[in-house]
């Protein structure tokens, strides 16, 4: 009987030392593992004696936010920041949780609140940023998102007429196209297009893709046949990689080969998106390197106007040179300025209409003025 007292006293001393053994340098060694569920044990565990443990309650709070159990996250982060409500840490690991869950009106109200009370503290303006751009990229994600659900199939009927102010015969395309979005990251098309132009008419062919890689990084590709006159290129191929380089900010290498060899070229484009609610303004400038390793460059600013889910109004405005001819000794360029003012006006969910108007002056050669129209069915 003696024997089995002491042995119950040993396996109870045993239990306690263990228990008390266990310490928030012991979660954090699970944390640092990846052993989230072990870490979440610990520490609830020294929470059951010593519930006011502050260190050990913010650290649970953020292994079960790393661990994706944002609402058990939110009721401990949101009880530390009630009681010590000028602790930037307690802030901003809440203001985290809001982000991960793609919350970022929440993130940023608790942004600003620690901006206020720590304004040069480096991981705030961090996460700041980290917050903008997800909030802009989810606007973008957000129309992929609609389109994959609602343009399964996309065609469209276009027509555009242009007037010239020379001699030479009105311009006219008739447009017909057809994509495929299987899903947010991917997309096929294929368009058939009626070209007269100079006199002559064209029939031509593109087939394109796209595919989006990640958040930051979108890759294009087209390949185009016509049966224009031996003047103009029978076929183009145009490549480019759009990467998101920064908050609002990205670059597009572009490569175009052509049968016409003097069209081959090397495009660079840089722009700068901002948004103000529902007004997007976009900058954008264009450096060409062709065959004849002669530079081109130009500018456009474009305003957007979003007044509705698949219903917008923009203005453009573009100048810079354009390569108008070239000779056996030196290229021709010619200073090129135009605006043009397009929309798209969803009638349903599954119809509706687009439009374009513009202006194009190329140097002392001509002007030309044009409509674009066109319906649209998803599908």
């Amino acid at each position: 009987m003696r024997l089995n007292v002491v042995m119950i006293l040993l396996l109870f001393t045993a239990m306690t030392v263990d228990c008390y053994a266990l310490t928030i340098s012991d979660a954090w060694q699970e944390v640092d593992s990846g052993n989230y569920e072990k870490a979440e044990e610990i520490l609830s565990n020294i929470l059951l004696e010593t519930p006011d443990s502050v260190d050990e309650l913010f650290l649970l709070a953020r292994v079960y936010a790393w661990n994706k159990k944002y609402s058990q996250a939110e009721k401990y982060l949101s009880l530390l920041v009630t009681r010590y409500p000028r602790n930037v840490d307690y802030i901003l690991a809440r203001a985290k949780n809001f982000y991960w869950q793609n919350k970022y009106s929440e993130s940023l109200k608790l942004i600003e609140k620690g901006k206020i009370l720590a304004p040069t503290y480096n991981e705030i303006v961090i996460l700041e940023e980290s917050v903008l751009a997800a909030k802009e990229n989810n606007v973008m994600r957000h129309e992929i998102k609609n389109r994959s659900e609602s343009e399964k199939w996309l065609t469209s009927i276009e027509y555009e007429y242009e007037s010239l102010d020379n001699n030479m015969p009105d311009w006219k395309n008739y447009f017909i196209a057809t994509s495929r979005l299987f899903n947010d990251t991917h997309r096929f098309g294929f368009n058939l297009e009626r070209i007269e132009r100079f006199g002559l008419i064209d029939q031509q062919m593109t087939v394109n893709a796209a595919l989006r890689i990640n958040d930051s990084l979108l890759s294009s590709s087209s390949y185009s046949m016509s049966e224009f006159s031996e003047f103009i290129p029978k076929w183009l191929f145009d490549s480019s990689l759009d990467f998101i380089v920064h908050r609002g900010l990205s670059v597009k290498p572009r490569i175009k080969y052509s049968e016409y060899t003097s069209l081959n070229a090397l495009m660079f484009s840089g722009s700068i998106d901002k948004y103000f609610s529902n007004v997007e303004i976009t900058y954008v400038a264009y450096v060409t390197y062709t065959d004849l390793k002669t530079p081109v460059s130009s500018h456009e600013i474009k305003f957007y106007y979003h007044y509705g889910v698949g219903k917008f109004i923009s203005i453009a405005a573009n100048v810079g040179k354009e390569l108008l001819v070239t000779t056996a000794i030196d290229p021709i360029y010619q200073d090129v300025y135009g605006v043009r003012m397009s929309g798209k006006h969803s009638l349903t969910d599954y119809f509706g209409l687009t439009y374009q108007i513009s202006f194009h002056q190329q140097g002392d050669s001509y002007s030309k003025q044009g409509v674009r129209l066109g319906v649209f069915v998803k599908y």
